[in-house]
């Protein structure tokens, strides 16, 4: 299908994430970690091309510290993090609850390819 099937919105997420991955690969610092956080600047880009507004569900595949899903529930969305890695998940409530947002924001200790996120507007 076309992208104009799904609107511009499809679009601009993947814009978003391109601008996300040469910004990592161009900041990226040997640390034996595969794991690099997104800068806030990047985060709130990627939220703003998208659209993102408290009309939304929005997914974070990889949702780390939560800052993705921390800042969309903060536009009024309803955001949700899929995290592998259980201690994250836990990292990200609380940051979600210091940052007064856990009633819009969920996070989910789970495995990406086994879950489902179709009723996601933003992935």
């Amino acid at each position: 299908m076309s992208s104009s099937t799904y609107g511009a919105r499809p679009a601009a997420a993947l814009l978003a994430a391109a601008v996300v991955m040469v910004s990592h690969v161009a900041a990226a610092q040997p640390t034996g970690r595969d794991v690099l956080p997104t800068p806030q600047v990047l985060v709130e880009k990627m939220l703003d091309l998208a659209g993102v507004t408290a009309n939304d569900i929005v997914v974070d595949l990889g949702s780390g510290d939560g800052r993705t899903v921390i800042a969309a529930a903060r536009r009024g969305a309803i955001a949700r993090g899929i995290e592998y890695n259980a201690a994250m998940v836990e990292l990200s409530k609380a940051n979600a609850a210091r940052e007064g947002v856990s009633d819009k924001a969920i996070f989910q200790h789970a495995d990406i390819f086994a879950s489902n996120f179709s009723d996601a507007s933003v992935v």
